[in-house]
């Protein structure tokens, strides 16, 4: 509007009046858009609260479930608490089943590792007399010993002659601090030792003898390589190969030397020797195995691992350097005729499975194996069993870490004969367990394959080994070697880097047929059952990637039909990692529900 109330709108001119004509149109555009939006808005608003209202729910759902899971979690622990508490009541106890479970691995060798191994099997060294040992290792050794001991003339014999006199020749810079029996060195003990030792193997080899030898080689310089690629070196060893790249199955006697007397350094130096003995039987099958140590004192002791105990005794002191052999005490001069003895003993019976000739672990006959009883084959005893794996350790499963109670060792193998198949070499499985004269494995094998239980491997030869010495409480030492079908590898072969090598069909084929095996052995029939008790990684085989086997029925029994179905144990018997947490708490009986279980765990 103008002052003069004129309007200063433009008047409409002739063109405007289409575009007037236009404006309703306009305004219901605006108005539709308007309700679209409104609408759109609504939607889009409740679609948020469904979707905040959805995301509250499955917070609500993860948070029961993580409390849940917590709550699983906790009672698994209490469990595994409870368990873990139960193994360390057991740590130490002295169980002849086969096995107890995986002994110790140090991550290395030193002075704390040597102290806690033979603090471990501290209740189970035992101290003894020359007579005793040699007793408990047989009756060839017995007789042996008393021959050699209870010549009076040989300390002052012209053997007896010769050796002192290169002794003295050889110890002249250190004859002093020989004579000082409280301060001797660890240096001046190696130097000496090593030069009786040696002495004593040049009269060896000048008798010429046929028979077979140990040679005497100083060591402590010369790491030896271990079934696991590492390496180890005791100060001394005597061998059965003269060869400079000998290995620890060569070793039949292991020497540790240290510079204090026999008590400040006990548990050091008993280590060391436990720690020969482990090595010495990862590989090679023994039914023995002997160590000698030396202290600052000059005092010998020889250690020697039995199945029933290691036996330990003083058996005389490191010569010092004298004039004559007759100024020798009688302590001196018992430590000289010991290693004489040693080099005949052990040229005869160095412990071994087999005659010595046989190249056991890689290649022996049947007809090697020595102080067989019994035996039933379907093999000529001139079969030939190879062995492939003989050197690497984690191919070869039993119990032959573990210094007490019953040892066994077991092998992928293969034999051959001329009568087998035109001679071609066949798959098959290599066991020798030794212990005591209630080693029943042959008898549960031989009553489940009668009884046609599937997943267990054809026996093809089974034998009866005894030794001619007695344990500490009278009982015999005894052993069984077997010969089965091909197994395949351990289960944990089908398992790789945290994930399956088979499809999980096939996992479930596998772990029924094992629950097939343990159920149908557990039936009733004939008025027999038989109880596994022994279920673990290293018994359940897989065979091409398919076919399970059970083997290792040494912990079974075969239980009579009026028998309680859970059969009493006199001992915890088994491998103590996958036993069940009924057993672990000292249930007093076994049942095939303790297989399953142990199956499970396996799992």
């Amino acid at each position: 509007m103008t002052l003069d109330g004129s309007s200063d709108k433009p008047s409409a001119t002739p063109g405007d009046a289409g575009n007037n004509a236009d404006q309703p149109a306009s305004v219901g555009g605006s108005a539709a858009n308007s309700s679209l939006e409104l609408i759109l808005q609504t939607f889009f608003e409740r679609q948020a609260e469904r979707d905040k209202a959805s995301r509250e729910e499955q917070a609500k759902r993860d948070k029961a479930w993580q409390e849940e899971q917590a709550k699983r979690d906790a009672s698994l622990h209490s469990i595994l608490e409870a368990q873990n508490r139960i193994l360390a009541r057991l740590e130490g106890n002295s169980i002849t089943g086969t096995p107890q479970k995986d002994g110790p691995r140090p991550e290395k060798f030193d002075d704390t590792w040597y102290v806690e191994l033979s603090k471990s099997y501290e209740d189970f060294c035992k101290r003894s007399s020359m007579e005793f040992i040699f007793r408990i290792l047989g009756d060839d050794w017995s007789v042996a010993w008393n021959s050699f001991s209870s010549n009076k003339s040989l300390a002052g014999s012209a053997v007896i002659g010769k050796i002192m006199q290169s002794y003295c020749n050889g110890c002249k810079d250190i004859s002093r601090e020989l004579g000082n029996f409280k301060r001797t060195s660890e240096n001046t003990l190696q130097t000496a030792f090593g030069v009786l030792a040696a002495a004593v193997q040049d009269h060896v080899d000048s008798m010429r003898s046929t028979n077979p030898r140990i040679y005497w080689r100083d060591t402590h310089t010369t790491n030896i390589k271990r079934g696991d690629g590492t390496c180890r070196k005791p100060y001394g060893s005597f061998l059965t190969t003269s060869d400079s790249s000998s290995k620890w199955r060569n070793v039949v006697a292991a020497v540790e030397i240290k510079g204090k007397d026999i008590t400040s350094n006990y548990y050091y130096r008993c280590g060391q020797i436990l720690q020969n003995f482990i090595n010495m039987a990862e590989l090679q099958p023994r039914r023995f195995m002997i160590g000698i140590s030396l202290a600052g004192n000059r005092d010998a002791r020889l250690y020697v691992c039995m199945p029933g105990g290691i036996y330990y005794t003083l058996f005389g002191r490191l010569p010092r350097v004298v004039p004559t052999s007759s100024s020798l005490t009688p302590n001196e001069t018992c430590v000289i005729t010991f290693l004489l003895f040693l080099h005949s003993q052990l040229g005869k019976d160095c412990g071994y499975l087999t005659r010595r000739n046989s190249g056991l672990p890689g290649e022996f006959s049947l007809a090697d194996i020595m102080g067989i009883e019994h035996v039933e084959s379907k093999l000529p005893l001139q079969t030939t069993i190879y062995i492939d794996y003989a050197d690497e350790n984690d191919k070869v499963f039993g119990r032959h870490r573990h210094l007490n109670g019953q040892r066994t060792w077991a092998y992928p193998a293969q034999y051959w004969n001329d009568e087998h198949a035109n001679g071609q070499v066949s798959d098959a499985f290599f066991k020798f367990q030794w212990g005591f004269d209630d080693e029943i494995e042959i008898e549960v094998h031989r009553h489940v394959l009668h009884r046609k239980v599937p997943h267990v491997p054809p026996l093809l030869y089974a034998a009866s080994v005894v030794g001619n010495g007695t344990g500490p409480k009278g009982q015999r030492y005894k052993g069984e070697a077997i010969v089965t079908g091909n197994v395949g590898q351990s289960v944990k072969s089908i398992f790789k880097d945290g994930g399956l090598c088979v499809s999980d069909a096939t996992l479930i084929d596998i772990f029924a047929g094992y629950v097939h095996t343990l159920l149908a052995a557990a039936a009733v029939a004939e008025n027999k059952f038989a109880l596994h008790r022994d279920i673990s990684v290293g018994n359940l085989m897989v065979k091409y990637d398919r076919d399970p086997y059970i083997i290792d029925w040494g912990c079974g029994r075969v239980c009579a039909a009026n028998e309680v179905r859970s059969q009493s144990n006199k001992h915890m018997i088994g491998t103590t990692i996958y036993m069940g947490i009924r057993i672990l708490h000292g249930c007093t009986s076994r049942s095939v529900i303790d297989d399953l279980e142990s199956l499970f765990l396996v799992l």
